[in-house]
């Protein structure tokens, strides 16, 4: 029988489409296995598995960068990673804002662009000299990601205004919008990730994050 399991992890997605007992008894006769049958009956959408590849890959690189400075310090460091810019500054978007800003101009939060890597304790903090990964959201930091979380739209609006009126970024092939349109948006927004993490985290800080671990 379809287990408890399958069908939780079916629940969990109502906005995909169920597949009936019959459908899934058969499929597990089949041979599939619960995930299988779970990711055919709620397949993932390109933009979610972008997503999910970006962050994958963000924790590879922690985790790497992990074991380099522990091999080099003979401690063990842990590294954080936080976003300059935060995932609310997507989830904050309307569906076809949010499709424009990720599927269009190809920003994802997880991106190295968007990251700095903080100390999660005081022991890496004080061996590295990086600052400490913030437990709490300050009151700086939520008027800060205000400001971002605007400024983002008002570029995804020049986009929107310079490709026309009608334009509907969930039919938009990325193509069809002119590298000099997409690009000058795509500066302008990576361009606001270090002022509002500075803002929030100090410049110093920021700096000799990217610096150390990211070459810039």
């Amino acid at each position: 029988m379809f287990g408890n399991r399958k069908q939780a992890l079916l629940a969990d997605r109502p906005d995909q489409p169920r597949m009936s007992t019959n459908v899934t008894d058969f499929m597990e006769k089949l041979g599939l296995s619960d995930d299988q049958i779970a990711e055919m009956a709620n397949p993932m959408s390109d933009q979610q598995r972008r997503l999910d590849e970006s962050e994958a890959t963000l924790a590879t690189f922690v985790m790497q960068t992990n074991a380099m400075w522990s091999e080099r310090m003979g401690a063990i460091i842990d590294l954080q990673p936080r976003h300059m810019l935060p995932t609310s500054c997507w989830d904050s978007l309307d569906t076809p804002d949010r499709t424009l800003l990720m599927d269009v101009l190809g920003l994802l939060p997880a991106q190295p662009w968007n990251t700095v890597l903080l100390a999660a304790n005081d022991e890496t903090a004080a061996l590295l000299g990086v600052g400490r990964h913030p437990r709490s959201l300050s009151e700086e930091e939520q008027t800060a990601n205000k400001l971002a979380s605007l400024t983002i739209a008002e570029e995804l609006e020049s986009v929107k205004r310079q490709q026309g009126a009608t334009l509907d970024p969930s039919r938009l092939d990325p193509a069809e919008v002119p590298d000099e349109i997409r690009n000058t948006a795509v500066v302008r927004i990576i361009a606001i990730a270090r002022p509002v993490a500075s803002a929030v985290l100090g410049q110093d800080v920021v700096d000799h994050s990217r610096s150390t671990f990211f070459g810039d």
